[in-house]
C-alpha cells in the first residue's frame, strides 16, 4: 500500500507472534526477559520467512496494537516495536446465557454428566455423584505448551493429599487426538447401565399399579406381589452384570488410540503419577481425546453444555497471549485457574481486586521454577475440593461477573481509538 501510495489508514493488531509461539511450544520463554536476536531465533526456528513479514507489517502499519499486556512485552522484543493500544480481546456477552439461564443449564448438563460417571465408574465399584465436584482442562494437543503436564503433576499432588479423605474429584481432559472409536468396554458398560435403566422405567408403571391397587382394596401390601418375581429376577440379573467389574478399576482413556495408549503423554504422564482411576484414589481421571459434541455416543454434550455442566477449569498454557478459554471457563460459571503467563490473567491481576476468595485464580508461573508452580496449583486445587459445595457455588456464579470486565461494551471503545489514531496520523 505504501509503495502504490494508496492513501489508506492501516491498523496491524497482532494476537501473538510466530516466533514466541515457536518458542513456548519447545519451553523457551526468553524472549519475556529479552536479550534475544529475533531474527537469528527466527531462522533457529524454522519460522524466519513468517517472522520478517510480521515484523515488517509492525513496523510499517499507521498503528499497531496488541491484544494483552503480556503480548506487548513480547512484540516489543520480537517485533522490536511497542504498540500503541492494548485492543484487549474480549466476548459479546450478548450472545451468552444469562446469569440465571445458567444456573437452570448447569443443573440440566450436570445431570447428564453424572449419569455418565455412573456407567462409566459403577461396574467397578460405588460412587457418591452427588457432591463432588468436576475439574477439567481443554484444547489442542500441546502437551507442554498447554501445561497438561502441570496440571497432571499437580492433580497426583493433590490425589495423594486426599488420601483416606473419602472425598472424590472427577477430572476430564477433553484434549482430541486420534482416536479409532470407543474402548468396548466402556460401551459395554454403558450398554449394560442403559439396559437398567430402561427396566427400571418399564416396570415401574407395573410397580405403581400394584401399590395402588393394594391400597384401594385395603389389602397389606407384601413384597412379592409388588414386584414379580420374574421382574425381580430380571432386576438382580441387571445389577450383576453392571457389578461385574468390582475388583478392576475403569480405563483413564474412554477410547481406543490412534497409536499405542502406552506412548501417549497424557496416559503416561497419568499414570507416573499414580492417577489409575483405583477405588482408593480420591482423583478420578478420564482422558476424553475427542471434540465434543451431542452425538457423541457417550458424553453427548457440546463444549459449551460441557463447561456448563462444570465446577473448576484450569488452563496454564506456556504462552497464552489472550486465553479465551480461560475467560470463557469462568463465563459459564466455572471458577478459573489460568496462569500469568496468559493475557486474560494478567488483565485480572490488573483489574480485578477480589473481596476475599477470588473466582479467577492466577497462578504464578513467570520466572518461577516447575516444582513452585505444580505446589500452587495443588494447593489451589485443594482449597476449592476442600471448599463447602454452598460456597464454592457462590464463587462459581461470581466468576461470571469478573470475566465481563472483558466484554465488548467495555473494550470496543479501544479499537475505535486505534482506528481513529491511524486516520489522524494519515492526516499528518
Amino acid at each position: 500500500l505504501k509503495i502504490k501510495e494508496v492513501n489508506v489508514p492501516t491498523v496491524f493488531t497482532t494476537h501473538a507472534t510466530m516466533l514466541g509461539r515457536a518458542m513456548a511450544s519447545r519451553g523457551d520463554m526468553s524472549f519475556l526477559a529479552g536479550g534475544i536476536d529475533p531474527d537469528q531465533k527466527a531462522y533457529e526456528y524454522g519460522v524466519a520467512a513468517k517472522h520478517q513479514m510480521e515484523k515488517t507489517v509492525a513496523r510499517e502499519a499507521d498503528v499497531f496494537t496488541t491484544v494483552s499486556d503480556v503480548l506487548a512485552q513480547e512484540v516489543k522484543v520480537i517485533l522490536g516495536r511497542e504498540p500503541d493500544i492494548i485492543t484487549l480481546n474480549a466476548l459479546d456477552f450478548e450472545t451468552l446465557p444469562k446469569q440465571d439461564e445458567l444456573l437452570v443449564l448447569n443443573a440440566k448438563y450436570r445431570k447428564k454428566v453424572d449419569e455418565f460417571i455412573r456407567a462409566y465408574f459403577i461396574p467397578y465399584y460405588p460412587i457418591d455423584v452427588k457432591n463432588y465436584p468436576i475439574v477439567f482442562t481443554a484444547g489442542r494437543y500441546e502437551f507442554e505448551n498447554k501445561g497438561y503436564d502441570i496440571f497432571i503433576d499437580a492433580l497426583g499432588e493433590l490425589n495423594k493429599r486426599l488420601k483416606n479423605s473419602k472425598r472424590i474429584v472427577i477430572v476430564f481432559l477433553w484434549v482430541p487426538r486420534g482416536t479409532i472409536a470407543p474402548k468396548d468396554e466402556v460401551v459395554n458398560n454403558f450398554l449394560v447401565y442403559d439396559r437398567l435403566k430402561e427396566l427400571l422405567d418399564s416396570e415401574w408403571e407395573v410397580i405403581k399399579e400394584n401399590i395402588i391397587t393394594k391400597l384401594s382394596l385395603g389389602k397389606n401390601i407384601e413384597k412379592s406381589e409388588i414386584i414379580p418375581n420374574k421382574i425381580l429376577s430380571e432386576f438382580k440379573s441387571s445389577f450383576e452384570r453392571i457389578r461385574s467389574k468390582r475388583g478392576l478399576a475403569p480405563p483413564v482413556c474412554a477410547f481406543e488410540l490412534s497409536s499405542n495408549e502406552d506412548e501417549d503423554p497424557i496416559v503416561k504422564r497419568l499414570k507416573e503419577n499414580g492417577l489409575e482411576n483405583r477405588e482408593e484414589d480420591s482423583v478420578k481421571v478420564i482422558f476424553y481425546p475427542v471434540y465434543l459434541n451431542r452425538e457423541d455416543e457417550l458424553l453427548g454434550l457440546n463444549y459449551r453444555e460441557a463447561l456448563m455442566a462444570s465446577s473448576i477449569g484450569v488452563m496454564l498454557s506456556r504462552y497464552e497471549p489472550w486465553g479465551y478459554m480461560g475467560q470463557e471457563t469462568a463465563v459459564y460459571g466455572n471458577i478459573s485457574i489460568v496462569t500469568d503467563y496468559s493475557g486474560f490473567g494478567r488483565f485480572v491481576q490488573k483489574n480485578y481486586k477480589p473481596d476475599g476468595e477470588s473466582p479467577v485464580e492466577v497462578v504464578r508461573a513467570v520466572g518461577r521454577s516447575r516444582e513452585e508452580i505444580v505446589k500452587e496449583v495443588a494447593d489451589i486445587l485443594e482449597k476449592y475440593v476442600k471448599m463447602k459445595k454452598e460456597k464454592r457455588k457462590k464463587l462459581e456464579i461470581k466468576a461470571y461477573e469478573v470475566a465481563k470486565l472483558a466484554s465488548w461494551e467495555e473494550q470496543i471503545k479501544n479499537y475505535i481509538d486505534s482506528y481513529n489514531l491511524a486516520f489522524e496520523r494519515r492526516k499528518s
